[in-house]
């Protein structure tokens, strides 16, 4: 499986897809997945596969880059992976900006930016 970078890009002429993949599991604030959460987290708990569905997402994507009805010119990815994710999965990459808010305002406002700059 390639390792693609957070900002993966190649030219593409005419209509395109741009996409913008987010997976999050080991959130900062959360307990972990079988501790019991609270009244202060609403009972929510950090979530076991997340990021590695978001990063089998992004490897679809950039397997079927040329075979989507408009070619994939753009993936931008935000993943925070478990350590259970990490240690299952050998080859997901642990080097991608973390979905906080900021991270994934900044990360929507460049796919919009990129999507209304298409021709299409």
């Amino acid at each position: 499986m390639p390792k693609l970078d957070a900002l993966w890009e190649r030219p593409v002429q005419g209509p395109r897809t741009h996409a913008l993949v987010v997976g999050a599991s080991d959130y900062a604030n959360l307990p972990p997945v079988g501790k019991a959460g609270g009244a202060e987290t609403l009972d929510l708990k950090k979530l076991r596969c997340a990021a590695l569905s978001a990063w089998r997402m992004q490897q679809w994507l950039y397997h079927a880059a040329d075979e989507l009805e408009r070619p994939l010119a753009s993936i931008r990815t935000l993943m925070s992976p478990s350590p259970e994710e990490i240690a299952a999965e050998l080859d997901l990459p642990t080097g991608y900006p973390r979905p906080t808010f900021a991270e994934f305002a900044k990360a929507a406002k460049a796919w919009r930016k990129a999507a209304k700059n298409d021709d299409d």
